[in-house]
């Protein structure tokens, strides 16, 4: 085997159990739109394009963004929703001094769970996270069930990652926000990236034909492996 490699497993025993199945209809990516809500043409931004599409993990937790109605009532709704920082909390392991008043949290990996950044901006009336990632390898967020049913209810917020490569210049929009320009504003589109060459029906097929592929091991989903199923 080789790094990056993705590995099919022939063994309709290990699907998950039938609790458990609605995860697996989830899109695996969604595709971030970062734009500002005002801007002044002529000021220097350093080169960074201030209206961008990123692509980013979704979580096997909280709100379902390929449809469910916090995907478009609340975390990137089509208007567009804040993206703040957390003052003193860059990380989001801890409880937030703000309240976010349905704004979404930039937060960077480490330190704690997916699912517990997301817990603290919940607590704090975010509407989600987008977290920033220390590498660009794509890993979906994920969490047991335990954790999950511990967790509450996650049926209003949502979580995305972000790979290392596009999330630093998200995080440098957000942090000089306020400063040379207004607010840094994101939406969703579940559309795919032009570059990959993919129609909107087929990209949408593939990628729940993938999602509902994933292995989980321990209610966790297993890097580069795929069932085979018929």
């Amino acid at each position: 085997m080789r790094k990056g490699q993705l590995v099919y497993v022939n063994d309709t025993t290990l699907l998950s159990p039938s609790e458990n199945l609605g995860k697996l209809h989830r899109q695996p990516t969604i595709r971030l739109r970062i734009f500002l809500d005002t801007a002044d043409p002529l000021e220097d931004r350093g080169g960074l394009d201030m209206d961008i599409h990123v692509t980013a993990q979704t979580a096997l937790f909280g709100a379902d963004l390929s449809g469910s109605p916090a995907s478009t009532t609340l975390f990137g709704h089509e208007g567009g929703v804040r993206i703040r920082k957390g003052e003193s909390n860059r990380i989001g392991c801890k409880d937030y001094e703000q309240d976010f008043a349905g704004d979404a949290v930039l937060v960077w990996r480490g330190e704690c769970t997916f699912l517990e950044k997301l817990i603290y901006a919940r607590n704090a009336g975010a509407s989600g996270v987008i977290v920033v990632s220390d590498d660009d390898e794509a890993v979906q967020p994920s969490a047991t069930v335990k954790e999950i049913a511990a967790a509450g209810n996650l049926e209003d917020v949502a979580l995305v990652l972000l790979p290392h490569s596009s999330g630093k210049d998200v995080a440098a929009m957000v942090e000089g926000a306020g400063v040379s320009y207004g607010h840094v504003l994101f939406s969703l589109d579940r559309w795919a990236l032009p570059s990959q060459g993919w129609t909107e029906e087929e990209n949408d097929e593939e990628n729940r034909e993938d999602a509902m592929h994933v292995l989980y091991i321990n209610d966790r989903a297993l890097l580069n492996t795929r069932l085979l199923v018929p």
